[in-house]
């Protein structure tokens, strides 16, 4: 009798111990799927910016005399009357079109900028307290300063980790 009461006891712990292993495994399985689920659906809406042969073009350093356009049809720096510099620059996410920009000490420069985005930016230069409002998708703000300073200078986009995420640029003020 005394063995039939062991035998029983061990089937007892063999089958709970089966049950607690299968649930172990069912639990890990579920955890797997939890954290595959949350990197599938978190990196689902941030996309690296691709470099085309067409934005390439962009990065590269625009200069350019005033009233004269930047490459013979598209006029993003101009000078009027007056003596402003305007500057045209673009942000979509996560990049500035374009990305570096150029002028000369003492400009009065005005910049335009148009959010073509998809989500709400903004345009900033620090060292100039530059600062555009924070915009909508299809929205314009303008902003008027003086280049009273030379060096290099960056402009970016202060809404959440956009500037991170490389929406950046440069200013130069020769």
């Amino acid at each position: 009798m005394e063995e039939n009461n062991n035998s029983s006891s061990e089937m007892t712990k063999s089958g709970s111990n089966n049950k607690m292993t299968m649930m172990l495994v069912v639990m890990a399985v579920v955890v797997v799927a939890v954290i595959a689920a949350y990197f599938l659906l978190a990196n689902r809406g941030v996309e690296a910016p691709v470099m085309t042969d067409e934005n390439m073009q962009e990065e590269t350093m625009m200069e350019v005399t005033p009233g004269e356009s930047m490459d013979g049809t598209d006029s993003a720096m101009m000078e009027d009357e007056q003596g402003v510099v305007t500057l045209t620059v673009d942000g979509a996410e996560y990049s500035f079109s374009p990305s570096t920009l150029s002028v000369n000490k003492g400009d009065t420069v005005k910049v335009v900028f148009n959010n073509v985005g998809t989500m709400p930016h903004d345009f900033i230069i620090d060292e100039f307290d530059v600062a555009t409002k924070t915009i909508a998708p299809g929205e314009q703000d303008t902003v008027e300063f003086t280049a009273n300073q030379s060096g290099t200078f960056s402009y970016y986009c202060s809404v959440g980790n956009h500037r991170a995420l490389g929406m950046e640029g440069t200013l130069t003020v020769e």
